[in-house]
């Protein structure tokens, strides 16, 4: 059986949300102070796809940065013999 050693990435994650809640609160702040000539439809269109866009980064960012690993590493199983000294069996796949 391999075992190995697996790192996640610290930064990446919290960095992602932090884009995510800039594209959440941002893009509904810049349409609001300087979309005055744009009509009300299209300020309430431009706010609901901001804050689900921004949402959907900050979530995604937060799942990927828990669940994908950083690296792996696998170390070497010392009861495993190494290829060489392994004996060919048919249909042994390690």
């Amino acid at each position: 059986m391999k075992s190995g050693v697996v790192r996640f990435s610290r930064g990446m994650g919290p960095l992602g949300v932090a884009g995510g809640v800039a594209i959440a609160i941002g893009v509904p702040y810049v349409v609001v102070a300087y979309g005055a000539h744009l009509a009300d439809w299209v300020h309430l269109v431009a706010i609901i796809l901001s804050l689900l866009c921004g949402g959907t980064v900050a979530l995604a960012s937060a799942l990927f940065g828990i669940a994908i690993p950083k690296t792996v590493q696998e170390t070497k199983d010392e009861s495993e013999p190494e290829a060489a000294e392994r004996p060919i069996v048919p249909g042994d796949e390690r």
